[in-house]
């Protein structure tokens, strides 16, 4: 506890620095100096001086200096062979790692504390201690990851610092108060997750518990608070508001915290950092159930593996929403930036995305169909999956076709155009969109046959349910298909407002489902014994796959955010006049994106090899 609190210290020292780096640059310029981060040179016996917020519209009093403008040697040079000396690299790698742990401590915080309330409020006292050591060691592995988060935190700083030191100055003197906070908060957060893992084992009576749980509760605002602080000036890197069109700030820090994308972004990684938690967590299950020698381990760990992924799965089924309602902020705020993610420079990552997305749904369903398969009573359904995957792989292809093709000029005049006159219909974002929303249907539909595989059901209890629940995915399905058919007929600004009966067809589809399920197994007798542990080897490892997949799409999103800035560390304020500043090419990139990813896991593998250690002595 004492090296946290000296670490603790240490990064809360270097947020000082930071926002002294600004005051001394600006002193150090002088107001004359292009570069200046001083406040308005105006005399204090003048009136105030006002601009117009770039944003909001609305008059500020000038109260910031204006956005530096760094030249080509104003960035260090590292004199070190490639990739060492590119900055760009070096600040891409350390913030990468530094968010995936930072997302796994936060999400699987998250799920601790869930973990513990439902234990709280089990029936018997079986199941309350079941889950409560479940909560506790989860707990365990994230006081492992603290530490590798904190000191990539750490060096991140530094390499701001260093390498970006203009930037970072500008920054830190726009949201000087919220860096003070961030790290206040993080020394706040250091301490509550260490006193809710420490006083675990000593608050176990039931007022106690109850106590401890609201720590868990309290550990979580402070994280959750953390995060939409970082992501206030994550976000006004590309969408910058509170400032006028020189950069400088106008007085009102709400303006600058609340710019037009953080609202929507702070939903989203919100979200994403509870899809990462889950998915690791699933991948930890299924770790602990291929290596264990003792079928009731095995047993447990496959239980555990099971519950973390139905929560990942419900957590994974709101992107599709919360993706859209980010893209229509961006596009709000600038169609350009709208243009350049959906139909320009970055388009063709949206088609590498959507292929990551189609392996997740087969790897989801692929897994669930080995579930049902474990489980005796669910003969029955084992002709199913073969048309399951049938119809993913169609939506998979309709999803990952381009709208346009890259050719050649003889090729182009062989089919008339960049857009194929059959296969470019595909393309198009109302046939996307209908692929997307069918592969949802189709995956909550091998869900509820895994429900109602675990009871048993006589003949006149299962023909009707399963006729009418094949109706009704087939009819949701037909209506899905038949809205993208009737969009190709409308303009794109009509076109999205289809969107609104497409998405209430799946969700209908998906509640009556699931409500028709649950009314049909309600007095039905429930199999005792789910078969944990019997479920064959390739659905762990299916789990396996199904995380690493999430952490690739993680990391691929995270890029195609910073991609879309182009030129630009803050868009049309402050330009990147540094020698990296193009965007690399999509091989370069991918492997930049992949090797991140490696190395996560590399570190979560040796974490949960640590823990397991630790356990067994």
């Amino acid at each position: 506890m004492r090296g946290w609190a000296l670490l603790a210290l240490v990064l809360f020292a270097g947020f000082g620095t930071a926002l002294c780096t600004g005051e001394r640059s600006a002193h150090a310029a002088g107001p004359d100096t292009p570069n200046s981060l001083s406040a308005s040179p105006t005399p204090s016996s003048e009136a105030p001086i006002t601009s117009e917020d770039i944003y909001y519209k609305t008059q500020g009093i000038i109260s910031g200096p204006p956005a530096p403008s760094p030249g080509l040697g104003d960035y260090p040079k590292l004199g070190l062979p490639f990739p060492f000396n590119d900055s760009r690299l070096i600040i891409w790698f350390l913030a990468q790692q530094h968010l995936y742990f930072g997302g796994l401590i936060l999400g699987v915080l998250l799920l601790v504390m869930l973990i513990e309330l439902r234990g709280l409020m089990s029936r018997t006292k079986e199941a309350a201690r079941r889950y409560d050591e479940l909560a506790f060691e989860m707990l365990g592995l994230i006081i492992l990851a603290f530490s590798i988060a904190a000191l990539l935190g750490g060096f991140l700083l530094i390499g701001l610092l260093t390498l970006y030191p203009h930037l970072t100055a500008y920054l830190t003197a726009t949201f000087r108060p919220y860096f003070l906070m961030y790290g206040l908060l993080f020394m706040a957060l250091s301490i509550s997750v260490y006193f809710y893992y420490y006083s675990w084992k000593r608050m176990q009576d039931v007022l106690s518990k109850w106590i401890h749980a609201c720590i868990g509760v309290l550990a979580n605002i402070v994280g959750t608070t953390m995060m939409m602080l970082a992501n206030s000036w994550g976000t006004f890197m590309l969408t910058p508001s509170g400032i006028d069109n020189k950069g400088r700030f106008l007085g009102d820090y709400s303006h600058v915290l609340r710019n037009p994308l953080w609202n929507s972004f702070n939903v989203h990684r919100f979200l994403s950092h509870i899809l990462l938690g889950t998915a690791c967590m699933a991948a930890y299950a299924a770790y602990h159930a291929l290596n264990a020698e003792d079928p009731e381990e095995r047993a447990r760990y496959d239980w555990v593996g099971h519950v973390t992924f139905l929560i990942m799965l419900s957590v994974f089924f709101t992107f599709p929403f919360v993706g859209y309602s980010m893209i229509l902020e961006i596009d709000r705020y600038n169609q350009q930036l709208w243009m350049t993610l959906t139909g320009g420079l970055l388009a063709w990552w949206i088609h590498v995305l959507s292929c990551l997305i189609g392996l997740l749904f087969l790897g989801i369903n692929y897994y669930i169909w080995q579930r049902i398969d474990s489980v005796d009573s669910a003969r029955r359904y084992r002709s199913f999956p073969k048309y399951v995957y049938l119809i993913l792989f169609a939506c998979t292809f309709v999803y990952v076709t381009p709208h346009t093709l890259v050719m050649k000029p003889k090729e182009l005049l062989n089919i008339g155009g960049q857009q194929h006159p059959v296969v470019g219909n595909f393309g198009v974002e109302s046939a996307k969109q209908a692929a997307v929303y069918i592969m949802m249907v189709v995956t909550t539909g091998s869900l509820i046959l895994l429900r109602r595989s675990h009871y048993r059901l006589d003949r006149a209890a299962n023909t009707f349910p399963d006729a009418a629940l094949m109706a009704l995915f087939f009819a949701g399905m037909a209506n899905i298909i038949w809205l993208a058919i009737y969009g190709f007929h409308f303009p794109t600004n009509v076109l999205i407002g289809l969107k609104i009966p497409m998405v209430a067809t799946a969700i209908s589809t998906i509640l009556f489902g699931f409500g028709l399920t649950f009314a049909t197994t309600f007095r039905s007798n429930r199999v005792d014994s789910q078969n944990w542990g019997q479920m064959p080897a390739r659905g762990q490892f299916a789990l396996l796959f199904i995380s690493i997949i999430i952490t690739w799409i993680i990391g691929h999103m995270g890029y195609m955010k910073s991609a879309l800035r182009l030129f630009w560390h803050v868009l049309g304020i402050v330009r990147d006049n540094s020698p990296w500043t193009y965007n690399p090419t999509m091989g370069f990139a991918a492997n930049m994106i992949t090797l991140n990813a490696l190395v996560f896991w590399g570190g979560l593998l040796l974490l949960f090899w640590f823990q397991k250690q630790l356990r067994s002595r």
